[in-house]
């Protein structure tokens, strides 16, 4: 099977704003650094982050956007894997912090770094 993944370690940041949002503002800006796994086909994610505010449900946020980003690109006939996501830095507003900016923000950050650095694997050769 060939999946896509990324060349080389990338750092990804992202800050996704929205001031004029109808539920609010929201504000979600953090760095995610993704690591090619040519040992296993599976995506993996982890935290490194270590910011005092930083609560798990933002740590899931994040990880629930990856997740999304692989299905999206499964159901779009374009599969990803062996790679590692870390969430390597994060910048937490104390109140416009919200889980679903959270989420598109980590989608958004996969795309633009797959859209900068995708290479396709044969994974029979990856394992």
């Amino acid at each position: 099977m060939r999946l896509a993944t990324v060349t080389h370690e990338v750092r990804q940041p992202i800050r996704h704003v929205d001031q004029m949002a109808s539920g609010g503002s929201y504000v979600a800006a953090f760095t995610l650094r993704i690591t090619p796994a040519c040992d296993s086909q599976d995506v993996t994610f982890r935290s490194e982050a270590s910011d005092l505010h930083l609560e798990a449900w933002m740590e899931s946020a994040v990880e629930t956007g990856i997740r999304e980003f692989v299905e999206q690109r499964e159901r779009d006939g374009r599969p990803v894997g062996c790679f590692h996501v870390a969430l390597a830095d994060i910048q937490i507003h104390p109140t416009d912090s919200k889980e679903t900016a959270f989420m598109r923000a980590a989608f958004i950050a996969m795309t633009q770094a797959f859209e900068a650095h995708e290479t396709i694997i044969d994974c029979a050769k990856a394992k």
